[in-house]
Order: C-alpha cells, then structure tokens, then sequence
C-alpha cells in the first residue's frame, strides 16, 4: 500500500502494480494500460481488451509477415497480407505469400513455375530478333519452333533452321515424325499409344512428369514410371493424408491438419479444433474436441477473486465451504447474507440421516445439515429449476427446459440444437456436427455408424464419412462401379463408347493440348495453363447446377435429392458456399463468419464486428427491429417489465428486492471491483459496494442520464 491524498491505497500509477498489471482508479487491475505495461514477446497493449499483444497491425511485424488475430504470421487471406517485396502474391491454396500466380505477376524476362519468377522468356515479345521465337517447354528463345518458320530449303532441327527432312510426309512406318531433320517416333506423349510418353522423341512406358498424368492419378513416381494419386500428403487435398501412393480422408499427424481445425486426432484419423485446453486461446476450453469460452477446471480461472469453474464460467464460489468463515455462496458469489442460520459458518453443523430431520430450506448429505434447494419451489429465475445431485438452482436440467431453438448443456440453455426436437418449425433439421438448426438437410460431418447417414449417401466408411456405396452391389444398373463411395458408370475405358475415356468414373472426351482457351473444343472450354490441357471446370461455377467440379470434370452432384441436400465442401471464396458458411482454407465451414468489410456479411448478420473480426447482427439498438434491443451483438425481443410496487421502505418489498426511487426493484450484487458485476449492471459503486448500471452520464445511452447508479431518461 503507499499514501495518497491522506490514504492508504494499492497504487497511485502502474508502477506500484505488480508484473501484468496496471493501476487505475488507485487499484491494480489485471492487463496494460500503455506499451510500457507489456512485456517484449508481447510490446503492445491493446486499449480495448487491456491485453498485452505481440501486434496491432501489420506494420508490427517483420518483414514477411503480417497481423493476424494479434499474432505475427506468414499465413495470409489476400494479397495485401502479403508485405515482402518478392512474395508479394496470396495463394488461395497454400495460404501462403508467394512470388507469383501466373506470367503477368512475373518481370518481361522471367517466367512463373512452382510460384517462383524463373528466368527465361514468357512468349516472343520477350526474345531478341536473332531467335525471335519463345520455346514454352524450356523457356527459351530459339530460331525455330517448327518448319514455317525456317526459308526455302531448310527444315528446323533443334530449334535452328538447317538442311535435311523437312516434312513429316518424308518419314515411313513408326518412325513417322519429321522432328531435328530426323524421323522420330513422336514429338509429345500424345503421338505414343496410351499409358506411354515421349521421352527424348521415343515413347516409353508409363510417364516422365506429371504432365503425364491426368485423372484421379495426377502424379507421376518416376522411380517407377507410374502415374499415382500421391507420393506425399502434400500431394493430396487438404484434410487428407498420402497412404501406399493413395490419398486417404483425415490425418496421422498435425501436420496434416490446417485452421480452423488444426489439432490431428490420431484416434479417428480426423481434424480437430483441439484435442486439449491448451490448444485453445486464453478464455477458451475443450469439451468435445471444439474450443468453447469459458473454463473447464478450476486450473483455467486464474483470477484469486474467481478460481472456481462453474458451468464453463470463473465464479466466486460454487458451494459454501469456497467461502470464508461468516459468509455463504449465493449466486456464485460469497455474501453474508443467509437463508437460515446454517447459511452461517459459525452456527454449530446439525446431524442428520434425512433431510426430514433438517429445517426449512436445508438437505441432508454426509449426514450433516446443508442449506440448498430441495424442489423447484425453492428456486427463482433465471435459475429456475433445482439440481437433485448438488442442491443448487440452474437455467435448466435438460432441453425440455428451454425454448425452441435452445438445449440444456452443463445446465445452461445454448442457442442451438442437440437433435431436431429442439428446432422450431422454419428451421426444422438438425445438424449434429455444428449443433444449428437448419431449414434444408445436410449430412453430419462425421458419421458414427449407418444411423447417421441416409439417402443418397446412406452408409458410414470406416473414416466416418456418409457415402453412396461402400460394395458394388450398393450401386444401380445405370451407375453400376463404386468408387471412392460414389456410384460410377465406368471402372475402364472399355466401358465407354468409342471416342471416350473413363475419367474420374464417368465417361468423358479425352483431354487435348492446349495453350489457350481458343485452342479448346466446347464440350471442354477450359485451358488448364499448369497441365496445358483443355478441362471443362476450374470451380462448380463452370458446371450446371445439378453438378460440382472434380479435377477439371464436371461429376453428377448428389446434392439434388428433393429436399435433402448435400454440399459440395470445396471452395475458392464465399461465393461457393451456402449463405451459412464461408469459405476457410479451401473448405465450406460453419460458424462464425470472417469479415473485413460489412458488405462481406449476408442480410442477417449485416455488420463487421473490428473486434473479432466476424459478422454479427447489431452494435446498437438502431440496428434492431422495433420492440427490439442490442444485447451482446444479437437483436432480443425486448420482455414486457414486471408491475410496478409502489415503496417507502424496503419491508414493503419482496425478499429479493429493495426500495429505490420509491420503487421495489431488485436488490443490486454486493461488490468490490468492477470485474465483481454482471453485463447489465457493470459498475461497482465504491461507497455503496454495489453493482450499478452506470456511474456517470458517459456509461448512459445519448439520451439518458445517470441518476444514483440507474440509466433514466
């Protein structure tokens, strides 16, 4: 304690506070108030939270790296995460800062491959007069490409105009390419029969880059010569890991986990939140593998004025013995107010061996007297309802407790659902994996057995995944192969009709080369400038609406079933995605909706919170209907207030009020720091020692007025 004005008070400025806290209003409090207040793995102090942060914005960080969510980071959203003069571009598939995209991202003489400016010329415009012409296979430029551009009299042979065979016509049997002034065998992989490639102007078996390849087998193991699915899991789609050259749905490592769900469960091979408290942020807990606010042990309330967990919250107290001698737990608070006399710790314990024996309001445990609720009766809301096993009153016991819409958990009614009772008649589905009613079907994100599941995609894999088929005899006639769980019509090309080739389980037209778009036919309008093949989809855009887009191909969406639907998770933006997702690291995912800008919110949830980061649906009472208020971001109908009693003194009130104003109004919680006081009453009075709403005009609404602690109009 020092002196200050005549007394003694904890502090009179931030030094006198202990390390991690900061002095206002002559107390200590926990948090910052200045940069000087924080330490160097985190110099800034946010004035908002009062935390201490390793950066505000990205000019904080290195150079390389941006802010996200208050941490230095090389991960980025757009390109303006992206600060490093080289890796200026964001990939939309790695999440990460590279150097360039495509050629235009990429200087006059440099070329873009693996995202890195490579040297070398990007098309003619870029080779001098003497070899005017750019080799687009080695990046070269060269005298020739091909014979019209070599004289009369010569032929191009190694990119140089020279004498000797000119045309193909001049070259006999296999041998039929007129290629160096040579008959080869073949100039590209599409002269050699299938399952070949052109190597050195020779097929060979198998492939010789991942050019080569196409289909569900897009990589090539040049160990073997063999096209494959995968060599390593980053060959593979995110959320799926590399197994005997296949790419299997789930994980075996963090490593194969990315946000939002970074944590691997090793036990069912999926990508989790969290699988302990530790991998959630400060605040946050893990029940059920999900980060979730609030504590889960009394070891997550760091604050001596709240260790004990209750509900997932940090309380005073939870039962009597938390207090200290003389004062009882009420309302998670200590107190020295009581119920009857055994409410005080002083009054001698009486023996029991029923409750019978015990007075009004008390229970008998351990074969002592305990002061606790009995029935209902004995409780009031909010905390209706008496729990039987620990004699306390709570919101609720179980779902029938709570409105449409809500589910009783750790005896607490959460927005939201556990099975499709809870859901009101507009929004009547249930999915169990987000616990949010919904008004169309979708099917759980992981499944525990066939029960789960059910048409179009009625049995559960051994990787929890609802599927069409897990046999062939699962699969009808017309699409009679399963494969990777869908029903198929081809397994070989030997299925198709002339002219097409089995891709992805469906009969497709094979896929010529191309450079541009204009090189390709209708049926596959797309120039795939990595494989320089023409495709028929980059997104589900390109497809019709009953399809989604699978490696270039356009597959039968099982989406569209009647009312039931499935969705397509795959995702390049938000565009992509229902309303009631968006899309996080090339996924569709439910839950809070990232933003930058309000116009990246859809009409329900119209605002950006600068906070957090997310779409919410209101800041301010403006922002709500009629009848309507602004309570923690969401609009709530606003309750019709209870009847007036009219008072001179407290007696003339009921038990749990007080007179004020002439008015019975409910007694405010005793308190001494403002961290003590609920949301709607978030002042502590420090002469009264009393939660209030206000305690100058400045806490008030712009129309009302502070009056002993109320906000009045």
């Amino acid at each position: 304690m020092i002196c200050h004005d005549q007394a003694c008070v904890p502090c009179s400025k931030s030094a006198h506070c202990p390390v991690g806290f900061f002095c206002e209003n002559l107390q200590c409090h926990q948090g910052c108030s200045k940069n000087q207040d924080c330490p160097t793995h985190l110099p800034l102090c946010d004035l908002v939270q009062r935390q201490c942060q390793e950066c505000m914005e990205s000019s904080d960080c290195l150079a390389g790296l941006h802010c996200s969510e208050n941490k230095c980071t090389d991960s980025c959203e757009e390109d303006s995460d992206c600060t490093d003069n080289t890796n200026k571009i964001c990939s939309e598939m790695s999440g990460k800062c590279e150097e360039c995209r495509s050629n235009q991202d990429c200087p006059q003489d440099k070329f873009c491959s693996g995202s890195k400016c490579l040297k070398g010329c990007q098309d003619d415009s870029s080779c001098p007069q003497a070899v005017p012409l750019c080799d687009l296979s080695s990046r070269t430029c060269v005298q020739c490409l091909d014979q019209s551009h070599c004289p009369i009299g010569s032929f191009c042979r190694d990119h140089s105009c020279s004498r000797g065979c000119s045309k193909d016509n001049e070259c006999l049997g296999e041998w039929k390419f007129c290629q160096g002034g040579q008959c080869q065998e073949c100039r590209n992989s599409a002269h050699c029969p299938k399952g070949d490639f052109c190597s050195n102007m020779s097929c060979k078996s198998g492939c010789g880059s991942n050019q080569d390849c196409f289909g569900l087998n897009v990589v090539c193991d040049l160990s073997k010569s063999k096209c494959v699915a995968c060599l390593t899991s980053s060959d593979c789609p995110r959320g799926s890991f590399c197994q005997d050259q296949s790419c299997i749905q789930g994980c075996r490592s963090n490593e194969d986990c990315v946000r939002p769900l970074p944590a691997c469960d090793v036990t069912k091979s999926i990508c989790v939140e969290c699988l302990v408290n530790s991998d959630c942020s400060q605040g946050f807990h893990c029940p059920d593998r999900t980060c979730q606010a609030g504590c889960g042990s009394d070891s997550d309330c760091p604050d001596e004025n709240k260790p004990v967990c209750k509900s997932s919250k940090c309380v005073q107290c939870g039962v009597n013995d938390h207090c200290a001698s003389g004062l009882m737990c009420s309302n998670d608070q200590c107190t020295d107010q009581c119920r009857t006399d055994r409410d005080c710790s002083v009054f001698p314990t009486k023996p029991c061996s029923k409750s019978a024996h015990c007075e009004s309001g008390e229970f008998c445990a351990d074969y002592n007297c305990h002061g606790g609720c009995l029935k209902d009766q004995d409780c009031s809301p909010p905390d209706p309802y008496c729990d039987q096993i620990t004699h306390n009153c709570q919101e609720c016991l179980n779902t029938r407790h709570c409105i449409p819409g809500f589910y009783c958990k750790d005896q607490k009614c959460i927005k939201g659902c556990q099975d499709e009772s809870n859901c009101p008649p507009d929004s009547p589905h249930c999915n169990t994996s987000t616990n949010r009613c919904h008004s169309i079907r979708r099917f759980p994100k992981y499944c525990q057995g066939d029960a789960d599941c059910f048409a179009p995609k009625p049995f559960c894999t051994d990787q929890k995944q609802c599927v069409a088929c897990i046999r062939q005899m699962d699969c009808p006639r017309s699409n009679p192969y399963c494969k990777e769980g869908r029903c198929s019509e081809c397994d070989t090309p030997r299925d198709c009709r002339s002219g097409m080739v089995c891709r992805h389980g469906f009969c497709k037209p094979p896929n010529p080369n191309c450079q541009l778009n204009k090189d390709c036919p209708a049926t596959l309008p797309n120039c795939d400038k990595y494989l320089l093949k023409c495709i028929q989809c980059f997104t589900k855009r390109d497809c019709a609406p009953t399809e989604f887009c699978n490696f270039g191909d356009c597959i039968p969406d099982d989406s569209f079933t009647g009312d039931v639907q499935v969705m397509d998770t795959s995702c390049r933006s938000n565009l992509d995605c229902p309303t009631d997702m968006t899309c996080q690291d090339g996924q569709c995912l439910s839950g809070p909706i990232k933003c930058r800008l309000n116009i990246e919110c859809p009409i329900a949830l119209p605002n950006c919170d600068k906070y957090s980061w997310t779409c919410v649906e209101c800041f301010t009472q403006d922002d709500c209907k009629s009848g309507q208020f602004c309570d923690h971001n969401a609009c709530v109908r606003v309750e019709e207030p209870p009847p007036t009693i009219r008072c001179r003194t407290d007696r003339q009130c009921p038990a749990d009020q007080k007179c004020q104003r002439s008015t019975c109004q409910a007694a405010r919680k005793k308190c001494f720091l403002n961290e003590d006081c609920p949301s709607e009453m978030p002042h502590c009075d420090k002469y009264l020692r009393e939660c209030v709403q206000c305690s100058t005009n400045k806490d008030c609404p712009r129309n009302q007025f502070c009056d002993h602690g109320d906000c009045v109009i």
